[in-house]
């Protein structure tokens, strides 16, 4: 069983041994470049675009505006109608 070590963990002379034919100082060539680019496709991170609203509600999904939350409803359970308006703030 080999252990593989992970890329960034190599030195530069070991991965020059990994990729042989790759110019390390340079980069790929035109051509190479094109050839992966056909292969694998653009090197683009795919994301959803979260609507404003969904950013909105998850703001107040914490565990202290709970806290808080419930502070101003008991302090007005408790008759203190000035108060929960100062644990709020």
């Amino acid at each position: 069983m080999t252990t593989q070590i992970n890329p960034y963990n190599q030195s530069i002379e070991d991965l020059q041994k990994d990729y042989p034919g790759n110019d390390f100082e340079q980069g790929l060539s035109q051509v190479e470049a094109q050839k992966r680019l056909a292969t694998n496709g653009p090197n683009k991170l795919e994301s959803k675009k979260t609507p404003k609203w969904q950013l909105f509600i998850r703001q107040f999904n914490n565990l202290i505006i709970y806290i808080l939350i419930a502070a101003a409803l008991l302090t007005t359970l408790m008759g203190h109608c000035d108060n929960p308006f100062m644990v709020v703030r």
